[in-house]
């Protein structure tokens, strides 16, 4: 006689209230990103808009003949390629984000010092997520960021004002908040 294992437990499917709002944190995420460093803005943009100039006008008489013609068949070929590359962007961000820890655990936040930016914590930050802690670790506007901030203020007031709004706008609470001084 042969024993037959039991089925494994489905999860639960996801709501669409909760799939709404897993999408909202998504496009939050995707925008606070996007204000930290806006040249990614490029590729929801400027990108496309390139590539239907570039194979509309460069390579569309060349292959086609006609540019109208070759039109009908370039343009839903540029927005599924758009929407490829915006689906490997997420893809790639959740993976980043999940291998780093974001979304399970306790938070811990970041800080470098002056003149010093996030790869910092690069040593620190894998073992630290390996302990089952939720790693957050920005670039500070502290004098080694890759987009200018002259506006930033660096006073420890200033400091300690930049990093509550911070704790804030990602809604975090009861968080750890690991420090470097240089």
């Amino acid at each position: 006689m042969t024993a037959v294992p039991e089925a494994p437990e489905l999860a639960p499917r996801v709501t669409p209230i909760e799939g709404l709002r897993q999408t909202l944190t998504l496009a939050w995420r995707t925008v606070v990103q996007v204000r930290h460093n806006p040249w990614e803005l490029s590729d929801f943009s400027i990108q496309p808009i390139m590539f239907v100039l570039l194979f509309t006008y460069v390579f569309g008489g060349a292959i086609a003949g006609d540019v109208q013609a070759y039109l009908t068949f370039m343009l839903p070929g540029m927005l599924v390629m758009n929407m490829l590359f915006v689906t490997l962007y997420v893809g790639q961000g959740l993976n980043t984000d999940l291998t780093k820890g974001v979304f399970d655990g306790p938070p811990v936040v970041f800080v470098h010092g002056l003149l010093a930016n996030s790869r910092l914590w690069r040593k620190v930050v894998p073992t630290v997520a390996e302990a089952g802690f939720r790693c957050v670790v920005p670039d500070w506007p502290l004098g080694a960021h890759e987009i200018p901030a002259p506006d930033a203020d660096l006073t420890p007031p200033g400091v300690a004002a930049l990093i509550d709004r911070f704790l804030a706008a990602l809604e975090l609470t009861d968080v750890t908040v690991v420090a470097n001084d240089t």
